[in-house]
């Protein structure tokens, strides 16, 4: 929070009195602003794996839960523990639906 105000206000007042009024270094400052929007290696492969589990879930017409999902991308390479599709799907808000439920997407 403290970087997004010396990124508001830094034009004003001076991004070098403001991280010292701070007290956060320069360099700190600057850091954040470089990697501020790259997301580290787990959070790509949470990312890829979580579009992967929704276009399966998509395929799968909200039909498929996890345990029919999981062995389906393991054939295709893709193996990871149940917990992380089941949270991928709690945290995207599904809910696999029963048949008579999606008739009407139809």
């Amino acid at each position: 929070m403290r970087f997004q105000f010396i990124e508001q206000h830094g034009q004003k007042l001076g991004v070098s009195f403001l991280c010292r009024l701070l007290m956060i270094s320069r360099r700190g400052y600057c850091r954040w602003r470089v990697v501020r929007h790259t997301l580290s290696q787990r959070r790509q492969a949470q990312q890829e794996r979580d579009d992967v589990v929704g276009d399966a879930l998509a395929d799968s017409k909200k039909r498929d839960g996890a345990r029919r999902i999981q062995p389906e991308l393991a054939e295709q390479g893709r193996s990871h523990d149940i917990k992380n599709y089941r949270q991928q799907y709690e945290a995207a808000g599904f809910n696999s639906q029963s048949s008579e439920e999606v008739q009407g997407d139809d």
